[in-house]
């Protein structure tokens, strides 16, 4: 899926959903470990897709933190341990 494809593009255009997310990837393991769904990007593409990756300060280092499974992912029916946020 390409939201600025050009004239040549013959796959999807637009952008990601839940209904692609069902779609295109493996389906909820609900808790067998089956599945696991990485997610790598610009923080608005993370955000979009699983939620935001929350930043904190642990002894004056910034550590990131997984936070709740939101957005596209959850939507399909992904759980918190299927998602792994970069």
């Amino acid at each position: 899926v390409l939201t600025q494809p050009d004239h040549a593009w013959t796959g999807e255009r637009g952008r990601g959903d839940a209904t692609l997310a069902r779609r295109a990837l493996p389906p909820p393991s609900h808790g067998d470990d089956s599945t696991m769904i990485l997610v790598c990007g610009t923080d608005g593409f993370v955000g979009s897709w699983a939620g935001p990756i929350e930043r904190v300060q642990v002894n004056g280092t910034k550590v990131k933190i997984q936070g709740p499974l939101l957005g596209h992912l959850a939507e399909a029916g992904f759980v918190e341990t299927e998602v792994y946020k970069y």
